[in-house]
């Protein structure tokens, strides 16, 4: 069985472009990065608990509302059943509730429990706000304890639950106050896309498309491969998560704290969280940055830095998936813009925006702009 499973990994590694295999090593089920250990295994939520199981230590699932209905009280059982110590801690969903309130609310239940900083392991089991609130609250209770990921949604398998981003939204905008901090360990099981909702599942086909648009190479497979991914063929959604993370994974790896290379992974979201704000959260975080991919892209067909053909590509994806690429009209111009100039991007007066390159993965295109410019394009 293991050996089935390393001739599968080194398979997906094989047909992938040689550049991104460099940040990762293959093990059972998965690979291996600087900070993060990654599994990938449909069906694999049962056996979180045998897979962290050590001796004297503590558990604390955070999850919100909906997922401690679907997959956390179950989990909980799974840790009693192995006589390990697990309580749940749970908050309302949605990216509302993504707040220093819930951050406050989290830790003193931690402290009424009382977990400890060397026996305690957080498990931030949810989608991308619950994977950003547990890392926050792993990274500040008593400075620091161990946290890992499961994530249960889509965009949260592919991206936000590795790479040690962590935030929460102000009155001001999107994940304004947050820390880095790493996962020891990302727990995958694909078979939970199969609980999300439609329009859930398909915006974070986003954050897919968005891969796409670094790697010449997975953007056609995915054009090949996108039907099945859309009936949500668990193998096929295994093979992409996995690909998708390998992907991110060489990025840490050359740019741990975002300060550089890295930043292509933020393609669509200058635009894109700010129209998120904008919206009060009604549109989902694939949404928006579908419709930051298309206002980003054209800039850089405009700036001469992708052809006509390689921007086309980009909006049928979009377009195959049933995501949006315009701003609504009921949204509100002077909100985004504000928003926008929140963007952690900013360097002095101008909004810096980062386009991959689409013949060197190593060479993002920076393109700055002033207020009155972003003013035009929106």
């Amino acid at each position: 069985m293991i050996e089935r499973t390393l001739i599968k990994l080194y398979h997906i590694l094989s047909t992938m472009n040689e550049l991104f295999r460099m940040a990762v090593s293959p093990i059972e089920n998965g690979v291996e990065t600087q900070y993060t250990e990654i599994i990938v295994k449909p069906g694999c939520l049962s056996e979180v608990p045998e897979i962290l199981r050590k001796p004297l230590r503590r558990y604390a699932i955070i999850t919100d509302s909906i997922v401690a209905r679907l997959y956390g009280y179950r989990l909980q059982q799974c840790f009693r059943k192995i006589s390990l110590d697990a309580e749940l801690l749970e908050f309302h969903e949605g990216e509302q509730r993504k707040s220093l309130d819930t951050v406050d609310n989290l830790v003193n239940q931690l402290g009424e429990y009382g977990y400890g900083k060397k026996d305690s392991t957080i498990i931030a089991l949810g989608g991308g706000v619950v994977g950003d609130v547990a890392g926050l609250v792993a990274r500040g209770y008593m400075r620091g304890i161990h946290y890992v990921q499961v994530p249960t949604t889509l965009l949260a398998q592919v991206d936000s639950s590795l790479g040690g981003k962590t935030a929460v939204n102000t009155s001001h905008g999107k994940n304004l106050f947050g820390v880095f901090y790493h996962p020891t360990m990302d727990l995958v099981d694909p078979e939970t896309t199969l609980t999300l909702p439609e329009r859930v599942y398909r915006s974070s086909l986003a954050e897919v498309v968005k891969y796409g648009a670094i790697d010449p190479h997975f953007r056609r497979e995915l054009e090949i491969h996108l039907d099945s991914l859309l009936r949500k063929d668990i193998e096929l959604v295994s093979r992409f998560v996995l690909e998708s993370l390998i992907i991110k994974a060489f990025y840490i790896d050359k740019d741990p704290f975002d300060e550089g290379v890295r930043q292509i992974l933020n393609f669509g979201h200058t635009i894109g969280h700010a129209v998120e704000f904008a919206s009060d959260y009604n549109l989902t975080h694939g949404e928006a940055v579908a419709i930051g991919m298309n206002i980003e892209g054209r800039l850089a067909v405009a700036n001469g830095n992708w052809t006509d053909r390689e921007f086309d590509s980009l909006i049928n994806l979009l377009k195959r998936v049933g995501l949006p690429q315009n701003i609504p009209d009921y949204l509100d111009r002077k909100k985004i813009l504000e928003a926008v100039t929140q963007d952690k991007k900013r360097e002095d007066d101008s909004i810096k925006f980062v386009i991959p390159s689409q013949s060197n993965p190593l060479a993002p295109v920076q393109i700055k702009m002033k207020k009155d410019d972003v003013r035009a394009l929106i």
